[in-house]
């Protein structure tokens, strides 16, 4: 028994220091703000436009983003439906996930993984802010 309750001991003791710990990399502050639906669209935007072919967000459709943004149908159709068929649909990678695993030795991770509402998404995403004008979403 003091065996166990030692080995027991020296097996959680790593992973409660790690857990307790300040290591890892030193992050910038930012400032977010999730009233600005400017910036949550561009951020759409960028996701869409560069993000989208490897990591998919197959939890999301494309109309739940353009109503939790502001965004129309008719804008979403027109702008950011570029993967998929209706604005309904899912907003699903492009590239195979067997290919990317048989080219990269690993298959994207899913924002939809750990993502799950369009702020949230939108929030990561927020690159950089843009002076592109917002309604033309291009």
């Amino acid at each position: 028994m003091k065996k166990f309750l030692i080995l027991l001991v020296l097996a959680v003791l790593p992973a409660a220091a790690f857990a307790s710990s300040e290591h890892g990399p030193k992050l910038d502050p930012v400032n977010i703000d999730l009233h600005d639906t400017a910036s949550l669209q561009r951020g759409a935007r960028i996701f869409v436009n560069y993000c989208l072919s490897c990591h998919s967000a197959s939890y999301m459709r494309y109309n739940r983003m353009g109503h939790d943004l502001g965004i129309s149908e008719e804008l979403v159709k027109e702008n950011l439906l570029f993967a998929a068929d209706k604005v309904g649909d899912l907003m699903k990678a492009v590239m195979p996930r067997d290919d990317a695993k048989l080219w990269f030795g690993v298959a994207p991770a899913t924002a939809a993984s750990t993502l799950a509402t369009t702020e949230q998404a939108a929030m990561n995403l927020r690159v950089q802010r843009l002076d592109a004008p917002v309604e033309n979403l291009r």
